[in-house]
């Protein structure tokens, strides 16, 4: 039975150790082609490796180049700074460091977020002006090559410093050496060549990687530097815009000093003509003062006033027929002289009242207080605003207001003497204050026929109508009252009110206290009387005159 089962036996272990041969063989064939998957894997690393390192090389010269054009043509002034060796802009003077520090100050006020400038224009003006005070930040790289060899060397000397430590620590074993190369050593050689190419290749990606970040790191820098550059800039124009604005002012108020300096040369020489012994010279002096008072309107009422100063001045009117002695032929033609002169004024305020002149006077104040009016044409003026002031003058000749317009003014007659004739004929006094108080018709004639006064105040108080005619006929009375009290009326005067008429019943004549020496009133009604005329003789204008008035 033993014998039978012996070739079963032998069969049985042949096919167990077939088997097994079997399993070895497949197991190692997995183990070559996993081998081979990663040489194979390995050798596509190391022919894609020089590949990348060349991708990324292309990249870092590209983008440093990128960065080194863009910063060259947004800084030209910087690039030219860098040429000649300077790299930090320099203030180009004191003015400039003072404008810096006073713009600095302005800024640090608003906002407190730039620190102080030096006021005295030290290094920290540049810093001030907003401009860096570091130079360019610079890249300092050494190249690819250069770069993987020292790595690669460095490795290289720490890997044998390792091995010789370890064979050290070993106490330098000896190696045996076999004459046979078998498969399995060929594949660890394979192993440790394919390690030494991966590590000499993560060696690469680790410089590539270092140097992409120092260039990032230097964009950065380089981008923040530009900011500055940018910031500087817009100190340094809005600088330059502030000293013009100064220069500006400067030039402005240096024209203005130097205008105001003609002016006063000006005012200076006619001041000297109008106080010359010549007429003809007085009457250049006369035309120049009124030039300067159109072109200056700073000092218009001291000309003015010159100008009413000279009506002011002492004046002896001339005859009316020419003498037959020499001497006397002499004064009344210097008079006449005098005279012309003295209208030429007149004629000139009159026109710059009346509008026909380039420059108007409107608001301004005439005061002819004393003076002696031999003939005055002021007819259809406007004033408007201001004052004029005839106190204490005496008319000679014929004075004439007819049509003019007196709005807001104030008009003084005070103590005036009237010889000549004063016409008002149809002027109007809208909100003005006149006043005749103590006026002194000696001999002339005061024309307010068809006036109208409205609103303000008209006062006679305590004139005296000694001799001539007064007349207020037509006239038309729109105010609270019209005082003539205390008013004299002499024998050889007369006084007109025929057709004078009140606008509103409001509207109250006062005549108190005035005294009737024998002189003639005519009422509205045209009723002749010596006697004190009442309020209730003026009527009231009715709607359909008070419409055509």
């Amino acid at each position: 039975m033993v014998q039978g089962r012996e070739p079963n036996d032998s069969a049985s272990c042949w096919s167990v150790a077939k088997l097994s041969t079997l399993s070895r063989q497949a197991r190692r064939c997995d183990w070559i082609c996993a081998s081979l998957r990663l040489r194979l894997r390995l050798v596509a690393g190391a022919v894609t490796l020089p590949l990348s390192l060349l991708r990324h090389y292309r990249r870092y010269v590209t983008t440093k180049s990128f960065l080194g054009n863009s910063f060259s043509a947004a800084c030209p002034e910087f690039r030219a700074r860098m040429a000649a060796g300077t790299t930090t802009p320099e203030v180009p003077d004191d003015r400039y460091r003072h404008a810096v520090a006073k713009s600095q100050r302005q800024r640090e006020t608003v906002d407190g977020s730039v620190p102080a400038a030096d006021p005295a224009g030290s290094k920290d003006a540049n810093t001030a002006a907003g401009e860096p005070e570091a130079q360019l930040p610079s890249l300092r790289l050494w190249s690819l090559p250069a770069s993987m060899a020292v790595v690669l060397l460095t490795a290289i000397l720490l890997v044998a410093g390792l091995f010789l430590s370890a064979m050290w620590y070993a106490s330098f074993p000896t190696i045996r050496r076999d004459g046979v190369v078998t498969t399995a050593t060929i594949f660890e050689l394979l192993k440790i060549v394919f390690a030494v190419v991966a590590g000499l290749g993560g060696v690469a990606a680790l410089v590539v990687a270092y140097r992409r970040q120092r260039v990032a790191e230097h964009a950065s820098r380089l981008a923040e530097f530009s900011n500055k550059l940018a910031h500087a800039a817009d100190a340094r124009a809005e600088f330059a815009r502030e000293l013009s604005r100064t220069a500006d002012a400067r030039a402005q108020i240096e024209s203005e000093r130097n205008g105001v300096r003609l002016f006063n040369e000006r005012f200076t020489t006619a001041s000297e003509q109008i106080g010359s012994d010549k007429a003809a010279i007085r009457l250049a002096g006369v035309y120049s003062m009124a030039g300067l008072a159109d072109d200056w309107s700073d000092g218009r009422q001291t000309c003015v006033d010159v100008l009413c100063a000279y009506i002011r001045m002492p004046y002896e009117p001339p005859h009316e027929t020419r003498p037959e002695n020499d001497t006397d032929v002499s004064a009344y033609l210097a008079a006449k002289q005098e005279h012309e002169v003295r209208q030429t004024v007149i004629r000139l305020i009159s026109s710059h009242l009346k509008g026909t002149s380039e420059v108007t006077w409107q608001g301004l104040n005439f005061d002819f207080s004393g003076a002696a009016i031999d003939g005055a044409d002021f007819s259809g003026v406007t004033l408007e605003g201001g004052s004029m002031t005839f106190d204490r003058a005496t008319v000679f000749r014929r004075t004439s207001f007819r049509k003019a317009r007196f709005a807001g003014t104030k008009l003084s007659f005070r103590d005036m003497r009237v010889r000549s004739a004063l016409h008002f004929q149809g002027a109007t006094f809208v909100s003005s204050e006149t006043n005749f108080s103590h006026v002194c018709v000696d001999g002339g004639v005061l024309d307010l026929s068809d006036a109208s006064i409205e609103a303000g105040k008209f006062v006679f108080l305590e004139a005296n109508f000694e001799s001539g005619n007064i007349s207020f006929e037509r006239a038309v009375f729109n105010l609270e009252v019209a005082f003539f009290a205390g008013a004299e009326f002499w024998p050889d005067s007369r006084v007109s009110f025929e057709g004078a008429k009140r606008q509103n019943a409001g509207v109250h004549t006062d005549f108190y206290r005035a005294m009737m020496h024998g002189g003639m009133v005519t009422l509205p009604n045209g009723e002749v009387t010596r006697e004190q005329p009442e309020a209730t003789d003026f009527p009231v204008i009715d709607s359909e005159e008070q419409s055509t008035h």
